[in-house]
């Protein structure tokens, strides 16, 4: 089409857009209550001659915003759409045409398809337009119908809805509404095109139109957002794939996914990753405003917004480069548009946790090369009394008091590489007396003989006692062990709830965080919320709470002058509020500040804000998730066993026949830690030596280097008696 035929279609298009509008404004779009501001049967429109009808609609054709009401007569319900779909065997030709041409009309109008698949036919339209639910159901029920008999109909719909979306023009609330609501139509499922081309149109034009509006003006993002919470938690889930699916389809075709340079070279000098293309970038800057909505589905998890095709796709080189070109935009010094780690939900854990270890080496680097400048002659003679190492000398009996001691008279060491000495002990910490020194400490700090931690939800985890006796260095302490075991890659055995991260990384807590701690208190709340009764007669409430301390019961405000502060149905929902506040942060002030004083004080670097809460606890705790057949397949074995020697097939029998208990132990026992790293047992570099003949020797393990020594027993009975021996008297580093 050349340009002079383009302007006069145009023309053509303004001119009957415009005689809708005025017509509209004389008589009536049809409904009996309308919102849109020029229509006739809008209540709140003031009455108008038809001279000052034309001169409205003039005006607004010439700034390009006339937008007329959506034809009632046109607008498909969920219901209709099901009915067509199930009775398509019985309809005759001339109703299914019928039906198609009035796709057609719909599909050429932003109005018309942004009022449409609503769940029931609609009289009368909503003032907020994102009310307006859409039935997701069955409008996928009309695109597999259409994707299966239709397919070049349907591809047809959406150009041309495309077209009309590119030409739209959205200038309030009720046009903004319409517009980001005719594009979740056409975004409901990116898998039913036929064509990597016509998927690729769809994403290009409607999110080139929306994503920049949503980056820019708040109200198109929170009318999205208002959308996405309306959808149920099997759609939002199905949709959100559904653009995973889309991201992985124009990756993995792209030339340089596959054909990547050598390890050892850095491909991608620049912050452009080549396979994520304009339009894989649209897509994510378009789910960053949905992964807001992730907390509105509890039953979800971070892990549905990880992009598996890129998190495969990038490697430990590319996401060097991205932490230096990000390290720089924080700076000031911006030096591309787009940075993968501008948007982290992306990235799967372990790629933030090789981001994290990037930059706590880097740092371990700069206070190495200090300590070597400042005491080389020192360092020649004693590295360890150089100061090149950030030695923690304890007694065993005397963990608390001795580590508590060295560590707060030695805050600037904790740049440098951790080395743990027992005193009177003979284990050279590689690693194993540094993961020892960790448990044991964290075991002893979350002891109840302390009443520093309470128990919550049936034991299930530890919280701050908010009237503990302790002083607040020993909470200090605790972050500072914290911070350090995630510095020096170490995991904790903790049961700490997720709000207890939330809080770490300074993000608000909510009702939703009481659930984990104290599920009853939390229903009755909910129960509250939803309570329509006479609450102040009923209920008889306060904004006060009272808890037993030591045997007496005390009472606390949660605002001022909170006891004679009646519970009524106006202030439940700031009561609510104040509650969860005072529960959650004000009530257990004294025992966190230290705590996350000491946490950063140890933790001093950026990356640490990109994890979610959960993501930090599994890099502080690890996942207790033992797939005991992936490592299998990645043990490695030395000193004349394989895979195939009869012990090592004993050994396997055994550790699958392990409970979760024994199988924790087993872990704990070879590498110092009874939970699996971020990328899962896969990922552990695990060797198992034959250790001599048969014999009455133990197995033995070199914790620092997940190495289990194995003699090579008889039998499996004596294999298993010796193994479940060694594993009950695993601590402490003697002599073997």
């Amino acid at each position: 089409m050349c340009i002079r035929d383009r302007f006069s279609m145009e023309q053509e298009n303004a001119r009957k857009l415009f005689h809708v509008v005025v017509q509209q404004g004389e008589k009536g779009c049809g409904r009996p209550i309308c919102p849109f501001s020029h229509c006739a049967h809008n209540p709140n429109r003031k009455d108008l001659t038809k001279a000052q009808i034309v001169a409205m609609a003039l005006t607004d054709l010439k700034v390009g915003k006339i937008v007329p009401c959506p034809d009632p007569t046109l607008a498909l319900s969920g219901g209709e759409v099901r009915g067509f779909v199930n009775s398509t065997t019985m309809i005759d030709e001339a109703s299914l045409s019928d039906f198609l041409d009035r796709l057609r009309k719909i599909f050429s109008s932003v109005p018309d398809l942004a009022v449409s698949f609503y769940p029931s036919p609609l009289e009368t339209l909503p003032k907020d337009i994102q009310e307006l639910k859409i039935d997701h159901e069955n409008l996928s029920l009309l695109y597999t119908f259409l994707h299966k008999n239709e397919g070049k109909l349907l591809e047809s719909l959406h150009s041309t809805a495309l077209e009309s979306l590119e030409h739209w023009q959205a200038v309030d609330s009720i046009s903004k509404g319409l517009l980001v609501r005719a594009t979740l139509v056409l975004l409901c499922d990116l898998n039913l095109y036929e064509t990597t081309t016509m998927t690729e149109k769809v994403v290009k034009t409607s999110l080139e139109r929306l994503v920049p509006l949503l980056e820019k003006d708040k109200e198109y993002k929170e009318i999205l957002k208002s959308f996405a919470k309306g959808m149920s938690t099997r759609f939002f889930e199905s949709w959100i794939t559904s653009m995973q699916q889309a991201i992985a389809f124009q990756v993995v075709v792209h030339p340089q996914y596959f054909d990547q340079d050598d390890e050892d070279e850095l491909p991608f000098a620049k912050a452009e990753i080549p396979f994520i293309t304009p339009n894989v970038r649209l897509i994510i800057r378009f789910l960053a405003a949905l992964v807001e909505v992730l907390p509105e589905f509890p039953s979800l998890t971070e892990e549905l917004f990880y992009s598996n095709a890129i998190n495969e796709g990038i490697r430990d080189q590319d996401i060097k480069v991205q932490f230096v070109i990000w390290i720089k935009h924080r700076r000031g010094e911006r030096i591309s548009e787009f940075l993968l780690l501008d948007y982290p939900w992306i990235l799967e854990c372990h790629k933030k946790a090789k981001l994290l270890e990037i930059e706590s080496r880097g740092e371990m680097r700069e206070e190495m090369n200090r300590a070597l400048t400042t005491d080389f002659f020192q360092l020649l003679a004693n590295p360890m009394a150089a100061g090149l190492y950030f030695v923690i000398d304890v007694r065993r009996d005397k963990l608390v008091e001795d580590a508590m001691n060295q560590l707060h008279q030695n805050t600037k060491s904790f740049k440098r590489q951790l080395k743990v000495v027992f005193r009177g002990e003979q284990g050279i910490d590689e690693g194993g007396v540094r993961k020892e020194f960790f448990q044991l400490i964290t075991r002893e700090l979350f002891d109840s003989k302390w009443g520093m931690f309470i128990p919550k939800n049936n034991e299930q985890y530890l919280w701050f006692n908010p009237h503990s006796f302790e002083c607040t260095v020993n909470f200090e302490l605790i972050g500072m062990v914290l911070g350090l075991a995630i510095y020096n890659s170490i995991l904790l055995e903790l049961n700490l709830p997720i709000v207890v991260y939330k809080k770490l990384l300074g993000q608000q807590t909510s009702l939703a965080d009481l659930r984990e701690i104290d599920p009853v208190l939390h229903n009755s709340l909910e129960k509250l919320l939803e309570f329509e009764g006479d609450i102040e007669n009923s209920l008889c409430l306060t904004f006060s709470v009272e808890e037993e301390v030591y045997g007496a019961i005390q009472s606390f405000e949660l605002i001022p002058g909170g006891r004679e502060t009646a519970v009524t149905q106006e202030n439940k929902v700031s009561y609510v509020k104040s509650y969860v506040d005072w529960y959650l942060n004000k009530s257990i002030e004294k025992q966190f500040t230290p705590f996350l004083k000491g946490f950063y004080k140890v933790v001093t670097g950026n990356i640490i804000k990109i994890f979610t809460p959960r993501e930090l606890n599994v890099l502080i705790c690890g996942s207790q998730k033992l797939d005991f057949n992936e490592l299998e397949r990645a043990m490695e074995y030395e000193d004349g066993f394989d895979k195939d020697s009869q012990v090592i097939k004993d050994l396997w029998a055994i550790l699958h026949s392990f409970n979760e208990e024994q199988k924790k132990k087993f872990l704990f026992f070879c590498t110092g830690t009874d939970r699996a790293p971020i990328q899962g047992l896969g990922s552990l570099r695990f060797i198992v030596s034959r250790w001599g003949p048969d014999s009455d020797k133990l197995p033995t393990a070199h914790t620092c280097f997940n190495h289990l020594l194995l003699p090579e027993y008889s039998s499996r009975e004596k294999l298993r008696e010796k193994l479940l021996t060694a594993m009950n008297y695993s601590e402490g580093f003697g002599l073997f």
